[in-house]
């Protein structure tokens, strides 16, 4: 910040110089006038120079932050389903063929298109988030990215959520 106080300071200093000359006040004073406002334009140049490389770095940061967060994101979702492997073993080919197809079923489900037609793909969509819950993974997540039932319709996948996990409780589905 000192640094733009500095940068605004150096222009409002030439541009009153500058206006300064421009009035009756002798040769002399018309000289040091134009060369103090040179002084000032030139200095604010060089300080300009110095913000541009500032907010270049900031934004650089800014970016290599985003991309850490990221990147700790995904090795904290490696890292948990590693562990539920390990929890839960190697499954057989009909249990995988299952989970596939779930999870193939969340993944093509269009946004607009949010209901689920069958019990059986209800307990599987249930199994399939239950199994995310245990992971740790956060309800926003599940309704963001799993139900695809973002921004204005956040409050409807909560809802949701919350009525799918009351059905397969009392179905015992899980």
């Amino acid at each position: 910040m000192v640094d733009w106080v500095k940068q605004n300071s150096l222009l409002g200093g030439a541009l009153c110089l500058w206006l300064l000359a421009l009035s009756p006040v002798g040769n002399l004073g018309k000289a040091v006038c134009y060369c103090l406002a040179l002084g000032c334009a030139v200095e604010s140049i060089h300080q300009s120079r110095k913000l541009i490389k500032i907010t270049a770095r900031n934004g650089a940061i800014a970016a290599m932050n985003l991309e850490i967060e990221q990147l700790q994101l995904a090795l904290e979702a490696h890292t948990q389903q590693q562990a539920l492997h390990e929890i839960y073993g190697t499954s057989t080919p009909e249990v995988e063929a299952e989970e596939r197809k779930s999870l193939e079923h969340l993944y093509n489900e269009p946004s607009g298109k949010n209901e689920v037609e069958t019990s059986t793909s209800k307990q599987q969509l249930y199994l399939a988030i239950r199994a995310l819950l245990l992971a740790e993974v956060p309800e926003t997540f599940i309704i963001e990215n799993v139900l695809k039932m973002g921004g204005r319709n956040w409050d409807k996948g909560k809802e949701f959520l919350q009525e799918l996990l009351q059905e397969g409780e009392a179905q015992g589905w899980g």
